[in-house]
């Protein structure tokens, strides 16, 4: 008997791009994307393929949405809530010029404007034992703070809370009982590594995208079950795999490069089925007025 469709569907800012399979059947479709709702390209793709929505088994995503979203700056307002004395992380960096020889060159700005970036009397050893303990009110006070400026989305990120999240939990609690509609990111639970400002900002990324992200991903799978799917959907990460909706909603940081780690996943697989003992060499292109 014959099985669903296998599709994927890939999302760019130009084109929506198909490739579906049942059994021995392929079918490929390139429409334009819809930049107003990219949700509805997915299903002008489906529609240009011929496929009856019902009849699709799975569905592998590959969104530009994440991407899109940091270089327009059009992520959600967001709030820090870090160690007292660790404010300032996001705009110390690692101190490398993204334009090494130029004297004028300006970092870009974080994604956290400083007075919306509040310190937290806590503090944790390096073994994660508690040295000074989370000052309940100072959470609170900065919620309700940040609140009445229209923020809902908070990134936590505390010392030493890739040894010990106590705090963090703790804190992310407080945030809830305040807003309970509000998003939390927590570094403990997002990146478990040493290094302040790469676990800083990753948080803040992570926070900063998830409305964006988990508003498109809900419409999308909304549309397609109103059009008689019933089969399972998943993002691709950047890591090459794929996550699921909630997953990928939970921690959007996680596709920002999915485009190019779906392109090596493709070369790859080239390479296994056309049996090239040194594989291949893939690479992106840009063609513009000025040539590629």
């Amino acid at each position: 008997m014959q099985g669903g469709w296998q599709v994927g569907i890939d999302t760019g800012g130009t084109f929506t791009d198909l490739v579906a399979v049942r059994g021995d059947e392929q079918r490929i479709a390139k429409v334009p994307s819809t930049p107003a709702a990219f949700d509805q390209g997915v299903l002008d793709s489906i529609t240009a393929a011929g496929i009856d929505t019902s009849e699709i088994e799975m569905i592998a995503h590959g969104t530009t949405v994440a991407t899109n979203a940091v270089i327009t700056q059009r992520g959600a307002p967001t709030a820090l809530l870090t160690t007292r004395g660790f404010r300032d992380v996001l705009e110390l960096r690692r101190h490398n010029r993204g334009e090494p020889y130029d004297i004028q060159w300006d970092p870009p700005p974080p994604l956290v404007a400083r007075r919306n970036r509040f310190e937290i009397t806590e503090r944790l050893d390096y073994a994660g034992d508690v040295v000074t303990p989370l000052d309940v009110e100072q959470v609170r006070a900065a919620t309700r703070l940040a609140a009445r400026r229209g923020i809902g989305t908070f990134a936590i990120a505390f010392l030493h809370s890739y040894v010990n999240s106590v705090h963090e939990t703790q804190a992310a609690e407080i945030v809830l009982d305040e807003l309970p509609d509000a998003f939390i990111s927590t570094s403990g639970e997002l990146l478990r590594e040493p290094p302040e400002f790469e676990r800083t900002s990753t948080t803040v990324l992570n926070a900063y995208l998830a409305p964006v992200v988990s508003d498109y991903l809900t419409a999308l799978e909304s549309r397609l079950r109103g059009a008689g799917f019933a089969g399972h959907l998943y993002v691709m990460h950047s890591g090459g795999g794929l996550l699921t909706v909630e997953s990928a909603s939970r921690f959007p940081a996680r596709l920002l490069t999915s485009g190019p780690a779906a392109g090596a996943k493709a070369a790859e697989g080239v390479a296994a089925s056309t049996g090239v003992a040194g594989g291949v060499v893939a690479a992106g292109v840009l063609a513009s007025a000025e040539g590629l």
